[in-house]
């Protein structure tokens, strides 16, 4: 399956019939057990990193005209803000493509001001790879679906105003971003990245592989396993087309039933501190303040309930996949399409998803967003 469909609509029926036939064969591997030696440290909480935002997102509104504000901002209750996609195709928003200066480089400092230095590298190398894609279309006359400027922001909510949900998003092929606040609470999720092909082809960063450093990690945890530990980590024969909570299906894989593979507790220490250390390295795609409070979230729920599952070769030019989960978290990483050259990766928490928990605070709230002044 390759990622050139113009509709996102019909991609998402596809991908919904191929992750429903590919459930109904996870199981329920051995009951959990005690948790790793390695356990994240107590988070500071995510106050700086609400106010970070909703500072970049005043002053980006602040750059914008009338014109272009109707086009960033609508209710918190709007149903776009969990109607989302992450193949090529038209976004509803504003456009990087479509800003003027100052607003462009104020539309990355949200960005900026909601990643870490290694997250906001994968969305350059990310974009990058758009981009070459870009240049390397064969049909010249055709529509632009590839490029680095074809992301747009939405802002659900007015960012300026702390005792109200507000939230926003960054997406656009292979990348999405999705923040909701309220006084001091940010969800983070749904969190995705992909990359095709699956390391830059050509110009300055030329070799360099988006999610290569997760994929390795993986594929080294899996190779440590013993064939005992191999067996119960298995989720499936062969890997699936895609990852399975993609748009529409983010809760698929949010009961312990559904999510398969090996318990941390079947795991010998270095394997544990392997798991461990992968799922920081996704987390640290945020920064520091919100990272290490998904980590607090994961540890407070229970180390030991976290599983990890694969499916597929452990080898990079081979078809694979792998998902780590646990009470508040989903993270699947596939890598099948392109022969394999094509990877996607999303972080969901179910019950968190696009700020969901912030949804019992929204009274009287189902009005047009005000424009920003």
């Amino acid at each position: 399956m390759d990622d050139t469909r113009a509709c996102p609509y019909a991609e998402r029926m596809l991908h919904a019939l191929l992750a429903t036939a590919f459930l109904v064969s996870c199981a329920l591997p051995a009951d959990d057990a005690p948790p790793p030696a390695s356990a994240p440290q107590s988070a500071v909480g995510s106050v700086a990193a609400n106010a970070a935002m909703s500072t970049a997102a005043t002053a980006f509104l602040a750059s914008l005209d009338a014109d272009e504000r109707a086009k960033v901002l609508r209710p918190f209750s709007d149903p776009l803000r969990t109607n989302w996609s992450y193949v090529r195709g038209e976004r509803v928003g504003l456009s990087l493509a479509a800003m003027k200066e100052p607003a462009r480089a104020l539309a990355m400092k949200l960005v900026e001001s909601a990643l870490s230095a290694e997250g906001l590298d994968r969305v350059r190398l990310i974009r990058a790879n758009e981009e070459n894609n870009r240049a390397g279309k064969v049909d010249p006359n055709a529509p632009l679906s590839y490029g680095a400027d074809l992301y747009a922001i939405l802002i659900f909510g007015d960012p300026a105003d702390t005792t109200k949900p507000w939230g926003w998003r960054f997406e656009g092929h292979h990348i999405g971003l999705h923040f909701s606040s309220l006084a001091g609470e940010t969800t983070t999720t749904p969190l995705f990245f992909g990359a095709f092909p699956a390391a830059l082809a050509s110009g300055p960063d030329k070799g360099k592989r988006p999610l290569g450093a997760v994929q390795d990690a993986a594929i080294e945890l899996r190779k440590k396993l013993s064939p005992e530990q191999a067996a119960l980590a298995k989720v499936a024969d062969g890997a699936p087309a895609d990852v399975l909570t993609g748009p529409g299906r983010e809760r698929s894989l949010h009961d312990a039933p559904t999510q398969g593979g090996i318990a941390m507790g079947d795991l010998g220490a270095a394997e544990r501190d392997l798991l461990w250390a992968l799922v920081v390295r996704h987390a640290n795609d945020l920064r520091g303040d919100l990272a290490s409070e998904e980590l607090r979230r994961i540890k407070a729920a229970g180390t030991e309930r976290i599983r990890f599952g694969w499916a597929g070769e452990p080898e990079v030019a081979k078809p694979h996949y792998y998902r780590i989960a646990g009470p508040t978290f989903v993270i699947e990483f596939d890598c099948t399409q392109g022969d394999p050259n094509h990877v996607h990766c999303v972080w969901n928490d179910p019950e968190r998803n696009f700020g969901d928990l912030l949804k019992a605070h929204i009274t009287n709230d189902h009005g047009t967003a005000r424009p920003a002044k």
